[in-house]
């Protein structure tokens, strides 16, 4: 099967997963300043929207085993920014732990996007 409308997604994966950091990173800082950054939720960050435009809507073209994958993808996905959407009204205590639920599901996104691109070079 032609994985078209993946390669694009495939080839910038390191540049999402990089993103994914950097947006961790700066939350981490800003519960350690008391700045506010912008939570967004998962539909409206640069991976939300070039998956929700690029690939959803050719889902059901592919093989079961990629379309599971990035059914699991989209949900970590979203799981990470429901941790995060309302972080500046969490008390301290719960930024924190919303902080550590975000980073687990942020490594579990990064494993299942670098398992896709492995599945999609190898197909």
């Amino acid at each position: 099967m032609e994985y078209e409308h993946l390669k694009e997604l495939i080839n910038d994966i390191d540049m999402y997963i990089s993103q994914h950091a950097i947006y961790i990173n700066k939350l981490e800082k800003s519960l350690r300043k008391g700045d506010k950054i912008s939570t967004v939720d998962c539909n409206s960050c640069k991976f939300g929207k070039d998956f929700n435009s690029k690939i959803l809507p050719h889902i059901n073209d592919y093989d079961e085993d990629i379309k599971n994958l990035l059914k699991e993808i989209e949900d970590i996905h979203c799981k990470f920014h429901d941790y995060l959407i309302d972080f500046y009204n969490l008390s301290d205590e719960d930024k924190k732990k919303a902080l550590e639920k975000a980073e687990d599901l942020s490594t579990k996104l990064f494993t299942k996007l670098l398992k896709l691109k492995n599945l999609i070079k190898e197909s």
